[in-house]
């Protein structure tokens, strides 16, 4: 039998000048069901979405929206499931770029 060996690999992302990029102003994370035994799961689901505040008249706002408050539906733009060690490596990526950043708030 042969011996193992270690390989390295990269990965090259595919460009696509046609996708056009959706916008997000929503997210939401949350934990996967427990397994069978009672263990917690690792995998983590992630939903992105977008919502557009509809145009108010502060004159004609109803009463029922004063004291509820308003709900405005989100649109999913994407949803994923990721498993929570790459969900840290996700993160320290994400801090890694926003300090490094060329921007400001």
């Amino acid at each position: 039998m042969a011996e193992p060996h270690q390989l390295t690999a990269s990965v090259q992302w595919a460009y696509d000048p046609t996708a056009v990029p959706a916008p997000v102003n929503q997210f939401m994370f949350q934990g996967g069901l427990n397994l069978a035994n009672g263990t917690p799961s690792t995998e983590v689901y992630m939903m992105f979405g977008h919502t557009t505040p509809p145009p108010i008249d502060p004159a004609s706002i109803p009463q029922e929206v004063i004291d509820n408050g308003l709900i405005l539906n989100v649109v999913p733009v994407g949803q994923y499931s990721i498993s929570l060690a790459r969900l840290r490596e996700l993160h320290s990526t994400l801090g890694d770029f926003l300090a490094t950043a060329p921007f400001t708030d």
